[in-house]
């Protein structure tokens, strides 16, 4: 299905797909002329697609990536994607910007598990 016609789920969802699957490349028609990544994190801003994919080529390490949720509404979608090497893991919280059926901007912010405090325990339950 051509870029043009997928709605921005698709698109992110193709994108994680392509991700998982180590085609970094293939992401490239995915992405708007314009395009550009920003993680606030760490104050990076990646413009343009070659930008992009060339921290995702050189990322050390072979890690999968697998959509847990997803929110779609008008322009945008929103997911949250667990990503891991088999050792360890992160969610990546991803916002798409989607403008003539490219992806124009995505913003994301990378959060790593960590255990809770003690003293929420009588409270809370673990999740998987």
């Amino acid at each position: 299905m051509p870029a043009m016609a997928r709605t921005p789920g698709a698109l992110a969802r193709e994108l994680w797909r392509l991700f998982d699957e180590a085609r970094f490349a293939e992401v490239e028609p995915l992405l708007a002329p314009d395009f550009v990544c920003e993680w606030p994190q760490t104050g990076e801003v990646f413009r343009g697609a070659a930008n992009f994919i060339a921290v995702q080529e050189n990322y050390p390490g072979r890690w999968r990536c697998t959509v847990e949720h997803l929110v779609e509404s008008g322009y945008e979608a929103v997911t949250r994607t667990r990503v891991g090497d088999g050792k360890t893991h992160t969610f990546a919280l991803s916002f798409f910007e989607v403008r003539d059926g490219r992806i124009r901007r995505l913003t994301e912010f990378w959060a790593d598990p960590y255990a809770p405090p003690p003293d929420r325990a009588r409270w809370a339950e673990r999740s998987q």
